[in-house]
């Protein structure tokens, strides 16, 4: 079993950043190379960390104890939106004694139970809960790893305020390839991916499509948010609460820009589900217009 969770928000900048100012900013590791992609969009991808965990996850009762190196790593959007991911694969096999750190640290982005087997519920127990204190905290090492970037020489004049977005998700292999995706309360989603048998173990594809679906996720969050904030305005208030939809956000919705044989037909599984494209495509529609129509009746514009 797989599980993880993405933090999605907005860089503290009040300007996109370049892309070599992104390098500094995920240069989490010394002497580490940052990834950066410059098409179909341009994305960047810090150096994965890791960090050493032994606690209980999942079940009412307490769940297991797992023990191992919860891998971590920071993207950046478009020069704008960020992300902190981890996540860890829960191997099926469980120790009764504790091994040294060492053994954990040569496994990168692997837990191991001690003592007994998963409860038959965890998975669900890990996406919908608030991790008490004591039990696997993802969201926690998310945050951590959000505010070192957040910090890293950023002017902190961000050109509007979307809340941040938080996903957890899981992956297992079933007889048949499914994914559901929910709204939990607050600013909580949850993802749940089934892959068929056939897909192997493309680990490294199910992580970055579980960001890709955090990131979309958060920008029509973000786009819904700003609008909620422009209805009932008018003129030209409303076209400042949607112009930094139109400078900032719109051109970076982009699906599946990275698609591979196994993600892709989840993608299109998923937008059929949720409407996330429909509802971009609708809502994104609306604010061209409503700026175009406030532009034509300003003094001085388009006759």
């Amino acid at each position: 079993m797989l599980i993880g969770e993405v933090h999605t928000g907005l860089l503290q900048h009040s300007t996109a950043l370049s892309a070599s100012t992104v390098a500094q900013v995920l240069r989490l590791r010394p002497g580490e190379r940052v990834g950066i992609m410059d098409r179909p969009i341009r994305y960047a991808v810090s150096p994965s960390l890791l960090t050493g965990v032994d606690c209980r996850f999942g079940g009412a009762s307490g769940g297991t104890r797992v023990v191992g190196a919860v891998s971590s790593r920071s993207t950046v959007t478009g020069g704008h939106v960020v992300q902190a991911s981890s996540f860890a694969r829960i191997t099926p096999d469980s120790r009764w004694r504790r091994a040294v750190w060492s053994h954990y640290l040569a496994r990168p982005g692997v837990l191991e139970p001690l003592g007994g087997r998963l409860a038959d519920r965890a998975d669900e127990d890990f996406l919908t809960s608030e991790q008490p204190g004591g039990g696997l905290d993802l969201g926690a090492i998310n945050t951590r790893l959000m505010d070192v970037v957040q910090s890293a020489g950023l002017d902190r004049r961000a050109p509007f305020r979307v809340p941040r977005t938080r996903l957890r998700w899981t992956a297992r292999h079933t007889t048949t390839a499914h994914i559901d995706f929910g709204v939990e309360e607050g600013h909580l989603r949850s993802l749940r991916l089934g892959l068929a048998p056939a897909a192997g173990e493309p680990w490294d594809e199910v992580r970055s499509f579980c960001e890709d679906v955090a990131l979309h996720d958060w920008l029509l969050t973000g786009l819904l948010h700003l609008i909620d904030r422009a209805v009932g305005a008018d003129g030209a208030d409303a076209v400042r609460r949607l112009r930094p939809i139109v400078d900032h956000l719109l051109h970076l919705w982009m699906p599946a820009a990275r698609p591979d044989r196994t993600t892709a037909p989840l993608w299109a599984s998923l937008d059929r589900q949720v409407g996330f494209s429909r509802q971009w495509d609708s809502c994104a529609t609306w604010v061209r217009d409503r700026v175009g129509l406030a532009s034509l009746h300003r003094p001085g514009g388009p006759r």
